[in-house]
């Protein structure tokens, strides 16, 4: 949302964007990512925060962005087994579960939720400390 919303991490997420297609590193999301955004936008725009005018178009950047988008039914066994043992949420072990499925780091900015994870196998990462060249 960092991309469509501006933010003091904005230029992070847009450096992000940019390294993925000349790195031929692939960056996966699990499909409920979509719904999550959206939801993000509405409270925005709730809030008058955000120009209704600009949402068809952050909606067609939103699915283009280079993403490759896991089906949640595929992450949900896995998701729940985390959710249990953690504590988290299965929200949070789904992204978790989708990390642990595609071998790779998973980069967020819940602090909280690197922290309760520090002590695992899980690779969980603060994306404010990540560099991308």
């Amino acid at each position: 949302m960092k991309h469509l919303i501006p933010d003091p991490l904005s230029n992070q997420v847009d450096e992000l964007l940019s390294y993925i297609p000349q790195s031929g590193t692939a960056l996966f999301v699990p499909d409920l990512f979509y719904i999550e955004c959206t939801n993000v936008l509405w409270k925005y725009i709730r809030a008058g925060q955000y120009d209704l005018a600009d949402l068809a178009d952050d909606m067609v950047e939103l699915r283009s962005l280079p993403f490759l988008a896991v089906s949640a039914p595929d992450l949900m066994s896995d998701a729940i087994n985390i959710a249990v043992a953690q504590g988290i949420s299965a929200y949070d072990a789904c992204y978790v579960a989708l990390s642990q499925q595609a071998s790779a780091p998973m980069l967020t900015l819940d602090l909280k939720l690197v922290n309760k994870l520090s002590a695992t196998a899980y690779d969980v990462r603060d994306f404010s400390g990540e560099k991308f060249a």
